[in-house]
């Protein structure tokens, strides 16, 4: 009976002990608290579980065998960590006018890189804020589906860079779409094949010498999307599908060129980003609008309108899930190009929400 009374004390004890922890992060969001704090979740975890595991063996040494995992998993990261001299080094990043490529253009100028940022409109805010507040910073125009216009951004970044070559290759550049198969119109698809997938592609082949000369790295920034098919979302899919295959494909193809070829595969950022931000969603109501109409009456009828007012509703919803910041991906293109040997596949999380539901769904995938 005396030893159950001072089990029960220091139970009581750990569970204060835990409380007054867990009070001290009240003002941290939980995945920045996940993401930065993995010694201490862990750490609380175990506290967590103590009184429970002390009865049961096998279960306290797989938690304690997977908190160890854990824990030698970010002191790997953070010794064998090695970054490159970025001295001298180029950098071309399509799509900066807004969103990914605008924060990584700025990001990759603050760590001493020369930056060349590829913008459909030169003269847009975008491009004017980054031209004027960094000198290190370039603005190259570029429409990736134009041939003559990625010649010229050829042409310019290649007079700069001299035999140096070019360290970084970032294809950024996207458009997004929505509707259901029955739904879009094949030019949906058209279009967005020729931005998302054909238009990588041409910058790809073109720049591709110039990334041999620095035995340097393609950055190929796809989506979980290309992982995995979300309803709605078909054109979209398919491209970062063909991206995710183009990427592979060609990584095998440079690694005899000592160039490495690297995919960063951003979760749910659409509402932080200008694909499916907030002033953004009007545009996508009118071009579902526009579907609804140009319908077959088939359709309209095996559907119904109520349909139609849903997909616009859950496009609403999941722009409001979205990650509230792009800093997660923004801190993970930067790794891809400074780091002396990255990794071949970047999976971001992203959403509102503790996990992101369609980068768990993918771990099946995977």
């Amino acid at each position: 009976m005396q030893g159950d009374y001072f089990v029960k004390i220091e139970q009581y004890k750990l569970q204060a002990i835990r409380m007054d922890s867990i009070r001290s992060y009240l003002g941290m969001g939980i995945k920045k608290f996940i993401g930065f704090q993995a010694f201490e979740l862990t750490y609380l975890g175990v506290l967590a579980v103590l009184p429970f595991i002390l009865v049961q063996p096998f279960i306290a040494k797989t938690i304690l065998f997977v908190a160890f995992l854990i824990i030698l998993n970010v002191v790997y990261q953070k010794l064998t960590f090695r970054r490159i001299n970025t001295e001298e080094k180029y950098v071309f990043i399509t799509g900066c006018d807004t969103g990914f490529g605008n924060a990584v253009a700025r990001r990759l100028s603050g760590e001493g890189l020369s930056v060349f940022a590829g913008c459909y409109n030169p003269d847009g805010k975008g491009a004017s804020q980054l031209r004027s507040e960094y000198s290190s910073i370039q603005i190259i125009k570029l429409d990736i589906t134009d041939d003559n216009s990625v010649d010229q951004a050829f042409a310019e970044i290649e007079k700069k860079v001299k035999d140096k070559g070019l360290w970084a290759l970032i294809n950024n550049a996207a458009v997004y779409g929505v509707g259901d198969v029955e739904f879009s119109p094949l030019d949906e698809y058209r279009l967005l094949a020729e931005v998302n997938l054909f238009g990588l592609v041409r910058v790809t082949k073109k720049f591709i010498p110039l990334i041999r000369k620095s035995k340097g790295r393609i950055v190929n920034v796809t989506s979980n999307k290309g992982r995995i098919g979300i309803p709605s979302n078909s054109a979209f899919c398919m491209t970062k599908y063909g991206q995710e295959g183009f990427t592979d494909a060609l990584r095998m193809e440079m690694k005899k060129f000592g160039v490495k070829v690297i995919t960063v595969e951003p979760g749910n950022f659409t509402g932080s980003t200008a694909m499916l931000s907030k002033n953004k969603l009007p545009t996508y109501e009118t071009e579902l609008e526009k579907m609804w109409q140009s319908s077959p009456q088939e359709v309209k009828q095996t559907y119904g309108r109520t349909y139609v007012d849903g997909m616009i509703k859950s496009i609403a919803d999941y722009s409001s899930k979205s990650s509230n910041s792009i800093a997660a991906v923004v801190d993970t293109i930067e790794m891809s190009v400074i780091s002396q040997n990255p990794k071949q596949r970047y999976l971001v999380d992203g959403s509102s929400s503790l996990v992101d539901q369609d980068n768990v769904s993918q771990i099946y995938i995977i």
